[in-house]
């Protein structure tokens, strides 16, 4: 399908520029270099090994928070140039690549967010349709859910089945595995939910037990054991998804989604207000994470957790005017502080991470514009400086423009039919090429912009 990106942000930071971030600084860590300083003038002569510790740790941590810690706007998730996706229900890294769940379906990037290709809103079998989550088997099967369906792709979203052995007009709000079971939680509107286990790849499906009528929604796989936020709680299984229990006291809100873990304790986000749980006890007891964070009325959309970092993106009094929607704690949820740093203020209701931990990402409630945040230094610009690749129309009838952004290379435009057979093969020598449909039958194809063995982009090509 269509990637699509605008302008991207500058890699290099001028002496302007340099000054400009100082004053874009949170207060959280104006406050940190406060700190520092004092303790420095104060402590900077002494021999007290525990105090040099203390300014080692307080200045290793305004490091990690300012020095490489900026969001930058990436990709947009967008079908066509006016075709803007409204919602984002999840964003999960799954293998190499980044993928967006949407009210226009599924989105993929193939490069860490930089730009991101639609492959599911003009799909034969799962177009059209609103996705909730996406998930990969440990075989590669790849799950997809609807907010009426559960679809299955054997080749990485180049196509798609329905699985017709579930019952239809289920809202699937996660897939995940478990010992060779693949486990599938829904909800039916605001009332009703469950979760299904197939232990055969998702031919067979059998109703979940011990799970309340209520809608059940993220899925967490912890060792042998499976955590499903519901609305009255967190529920676990510790038989692959096949029956479930309560997993432990102190509930009291009315729908938790997301369930992640950081070190040893386990966070789940109450979306009806009653703000972030945690337990420290390995799920024997919950309660809210922070009283003043986190109260009097937050509605916990979204819950990440990379690097030993988590992040929330909320609404309700404890945000503020709208000014603080993404919170962050770095010591296992013991605090918590604004994590807009240079973030357009606005609404956030979706934080998520890549495979490897080194991102998160968030994106603009009702905006087409991604963002991303790196957790790792050391990277260089080159690294994400990959051009941008863009097809339109796609699907197309006659001919389709090749969009490429950056510095034009000895790029080639590589068609493949859906068994990996070259069917073309262009030259691209400028910013946009034209391509002819010449003797391509109606279908769906791949396409790779590549230089020698070097891929550079990958995507869908449909003809009508």
């Amino acid at each position: 399908m269509e990637a699509v990106s605008g302008e991207q942000p500058p890699f290099y930071c001028s002496q302007t520029q340099s000054k400009s971030r100082i004053r874009q600084m949170p207060y959280s860590l104006l406050f940190m270099v406060h700190v520092v300083l004092v303790y420095h003038s104060k402590y900077s002569k002494t021999k007290d090994m525990k105090t040099k510790i203390t300014i080692i740790t307080i200045f290793l941590s305004l490091i990690t928070l300012f020095s490489f810690g900026q969001w930058q706007q990436v990709g947009y998730m967008v079908v066509n140039s006016n075709d803007t996706v409204n919602g984002a229900n999840m964003i999960r890294g799954i293998g190499a690549d980044v993928y967006g769940c949407t009210s226009k379906g599924i989105f993929q990037s193939s490069d860490n967010g930089m730009s991101w290709t639609n492959i599911s809103y003009n799909t034969p079998v799962i177009q059209n349709e609103i996705i909730n989550c996406i998930f990969s088997s440990l075989n590669g099967d790849m799950f997809a859910g609807s907010t009426r369906r559960l679809y299955k792709s054997f080749d990485n979203g180049v196509t798609w089945i329905w699985l017709n052995t579930l019952p239809d007009s289920l809202d699937f709000t996660d897939v995940n595995e478990m010992n060779g079971n693949i486990i599938a939680s829904y909800k039916i509107g605001f009332s009703t939910g469950g979760a299904y286990y197939s232990g055969d790849a998702g031919l067979t499906w059998t109703a979940s037990t011990g799970l309340t009528n209520t809608p059940k929604w993220r899925l967490l796989a912890d060792g042998n054991r499976v955590f499903l936020g519901s609305s009255g709680g967190v529920y676990e299984s510790i038989d692959n998804g096949q029956s479930w229990n309560i997993a432990g006291t102190g509930f009291s809100g009315g729908g938790f989604r997301d369930v992640v873990k950081s070190g040893n304790a386990f966070f789940s986000g109450d979306i009806s207000g009653g703000g972030l749980y945690a337990t420290y006890n390995n799920a024997v007891s919950w309660s809210n994470a922070d009283t003043i964070a986190f109260d009097p009325f937050c509605q916990v959309f979204s819950v990440t957790e990379a690097s030993n970092m988590i992040l929330t993106a909320i609404d309700g009094v404890c945000n503020p005017s709208g000014t603080s929607p993404i919170k962050m704690s770095s010591d296992t949820g013991h605090s918590w502080v604004p994590f807009m740093n240079n973030l357009p203020q606005n609404f956030y209701g979706i934080v998520g991470k890549n495979t490897a931990e080194t991102s998160f990402f968030t994106k603009q409630g009702n905006g087409k514009k991604v963002y991303r945040y790196d957790l790792v230094t050391g990277i260089t610009a080159s690294e994400f400086q990959q051009p941008i690749v863009s097809v339109f129309p796609n699907p197309f009838t006659t001919k389709a423009t090749i969009s490429v952004s950056g510095e034009i290379k000895n790029y080639s435009f590589v068609v493949y039919d859906v068994l990996g057979n070259i069917i073309s093969n262009s030259s691209i020598i400028s910013p946009e090429t034209e391509i002819e449909k010449d003797n391509l039958s109606p279908g769906i194809y791949i396409y790779e912009l590549r230089d020698g063995s070097q891929v550079y982009a990958t995507g869908k090509l449909i003809v009508q």
